[in-house]
C-alpha cells in the first residue's frame, strides 16, 4: 500500500530528524481528495483513492510510531475524499459521513474547515439530523 511504502522509505532514510507528521499524511488525504473521479470503477485493492485515504485515515485515529494525530484539517479531506468519490446512492454514503462526524466532534476537531466540509458532503436534512 501507499503507506506501507510511505513508511518504509522513511525508514530506509535512516534519518532521526526526519518522519512523517499529521502534515504529511494529511497532504496524502489531500491528494486523494484530488485525484479524478473513479465512481465508474469499482474499490478494489489497495490503490483506490478511498482504500489509501482510509489506510492513512485509520493511522492518524490510532496510536502510531510518529505520533501523527488526525486534524480537523483530516477529517475535513475525509468528508471530501468521500464526496467526490463515493456516489450519494451508494449505501455506504450515509452511514460513513455520519460516522465521520461523530468521530470528528468527540475527537474536538470540529472547525470552520471540517464543518463546512461535512455541512457540504451531505443533504441538508440529513446536515440538521446530525447537528441538531
Amino acid at each position: 500500500s501507499l503507506l506501507k511504502s510511505m513508511i518504509d522509505f522513511s525508514k530506509s532514510e535512516r534519518r532521526d530528524d526526519v518522519a512523517p507528521d499529521s502534515d504529511s499524511f494529511n497532504f496524502v488525504l489531500k491528494a486523494c481528495m484530488l485525484a479524478p473521479v473513479m465512481w465508474h470503477v469499482p474499490i478494489k485493492g489497495d490503490d483506490h483513492p478511498i482504500a489509501i485515504a482510509n489506510d492513512i485515515f485509520s493511522t492518524l485515529r490510532n496510536q502510531n510510531e510518529f505520533n501523527a494525530n488526525a486534524t480537523h484539517t483530516s477529517y475535513s479531506y475525509m468528508f471530501r475524499i468521500y464526496k467526490r468519490h463515493l456516489d450519494f446512492t451508494d449505501a455506504r454514503y450515509s452511514p460513513l459521513t455520519r460516522m465521520l462526524w461523530k468521530h470528528c466532534c468527540h475527537d474536538g476537531q470540529v472547525s470552520r474547515f471540517s464543518f463546512e466540509s461535512f455541512r457540504s458532503s451531505v443533504s441538508e436534512s440529513e446536515f440538521w439530523s446530525c447537528v441538531g
